[in-house]
């Protein structure tokens, strides 16, 4: 539902101009917007090379079970491999939760730009406008759209 009461959703008329816009108010948050980016590539990465290793632990103690290997040999496969999918899973929620509060940071600075704007145009109207138009409206008007 539209903001003005028509009961229809408002698209925006050049979606290119409005992204461009958009990316604008980002400003100085580039490099933290490629910080979540990486992070997050890293993250990923940790979490798929892990059951790799899984497989090499599985892999040892089958040659054991078959008799191919030493126990002491499978012992020192099964350790190191879970070794390394333990810190990969580290290694993977560390850099996912870097780039969860790094893209939340940006959220919340693109927030702050965006309803200072608003308030700076508020501040510019005429007390007229305030006279045709209810308070409660305006500040939740307001409210809902920079949400």
């Amino acid at each position: 539902m539209s903001p003005y009461g028509t009961g229809e959703e408002r698209k925006p008329e050049n979606v290119w101009r409005t992204l461009r816009k958009l990316f604008s108010y980002l400003g100085g948050q580039r490099l933290t917007l490629a910080v979540v980016v990486v992070a997050a590539a890293v993250s990923a990465s940790m979490q798929a090379l892990a059951p790799l290793y899984i497989a090499r632990a599985v892999d040892g103690l089958h040659e054991f079970v078959d008799g191919k290997i030493p126990s002491s040999e499978a012992g020192r496969v099964l350790v190191v491999s879970m070794l390394l999918v333990l810190s990969l899973y580290v290694a993977g929620w560390l850099t996912g939760s870097v780039s969860r509060i790094a893209l939340l940071k940006i959220g919340q600075r693109l927030l702050l730009r965006i309803r200072s704007q608003i308030m700076a145009k508020v501040h510019l109207l005429s007390l007229s406008f305030f006279d045709h138009n209810k308070s409660g409206d305006l500040i939740s008007r307001l409210s809902n759209d920079t949400d």
